[in-house]
Order: structure tokens, then sequence, then C-alpha cells
């Protein structure tokens, strides 16, 4: 019965740290999603970026007309953070996964020991009863053996007090005679 507390005990704990596990992978679930949120808006402006910079006649941030490198050079700028934003995305993605993969198996751990911890509560109510009618019986059998033990003393106080008749009984009839 101790070892099935110590277990509770045990078992308790190991589903709150479990908890813990999924309450720290939904936060970090939520951090990816916003990454991933980020990484998607910072390619598509870096696309259309790239798309509206054939169409300007000048440059807005020098006022010149835009020549070749001025379009290469946006194009390199915007590729270099096309390919970051694609990196930070598919990093996102991945660790999103793993995610998702630990909180099921956390959430498995944690159903295997709630089951494991009902059976437990279980098993110390059936001893605890089992202790419960074992004293039960012990009690009722020392009353049993009181009761029995009263029964011959009261039987061995019969036969006396017959045996006592009986010798006033002859005793009187001596007398009488």
């Amino acid at each position: 019965e101790k070892e099935a507390e110590h277990s509770i005990i045990n078992l308790s704990r190991s589903i709150e740290e479990e908890i813990k596990k999924l309450e720290e992978f939904s936060e970090k679930e939520i951090e990816n999603e916003k990454i991933i949120s980020v990484s998607e808006s910072e390619i598509l402006r870096n696309e259309q970026i790239k798309k509206k910079v054939n169409q300007l006649d000048t440059c807005p941030l020098c006022q010149c007309k835009i020549t070749q490198e001025h379009i290469k050079h946006v194009y390199d700028d915007c590729d270099a953070k096309i390919s970051e934003a694609a990196k930070e995305l598919h990093k996102s993605r991945s660790i999103l996964e793993q995610l998702k993969k630990e909180k099921l198996s956390t959430s498995r751990n944690i159903k295997i020991a709630e089951e494991n911890l009902r059976r437990k509560e279980k098993d110390i109510l059936i001893h605890k009863s089992i202790r419960e009618k074992t004293e039960s019986i012990k009690n009722l059998t020392a009353h049993l053996d009181k009761i029995k033990s009263e029964m011959l003393e009261l039987e061995k106080k019969r036969k006396s007090l017959e045996s006592k008749k009986e010798n006033l009984s002859s005793i009187e009839e001596n007398f009488r005679n």
C-alpha cells in the first residue's frame, strides 16, 4: 500500500511535468507560427518589390533615372531577403512539425500516466477495504471468542448450580428421612 502511495506521488509529479512540457510546446508552436507568418509576408513583399521595380522610371531613393544597375541591386537585395526568409520559413515549419510530434507523444504519455494513476488509486482503495475488512473480522473473531468464553463460564456455573441443587435435594431428602 505504501508502495502504491509512493507510486501515486511519482505519477502525479510526472503528469505535472508532462503538462508543463505541453504548455512549453504550445508557446514554441505560437512563436514558430509567428515566424512563419512574418517569413511568408517578407517573401511576398520582396517578390512584389521585384515586380514593381521594372515599372519605375526614377529611383525613389536617389531620384535618378533607374538603370539596369539599380534594378540588379534591388533584385540582389530582394533575393537575399527572400532567401533568408525562405530559410527561416523552412526552419520554423520543420520545428513546428517536430513540436506537433512531441505534443502528440507527450499527450499520450499523460494519458498513460493518468490511467496508471487511476489504477494505483483503485488499488489503494481495494487494499484499504481489505485491511478494514480484515480488521473487522479480527474484531468479530475476538468478540466471538469472548462470547464463547462467557458461555463456557455460564455453562460451568449452571452445572455447578445444578450440582448444588442436587446436593441440596439430597440433603433435604436425608433430612426428611
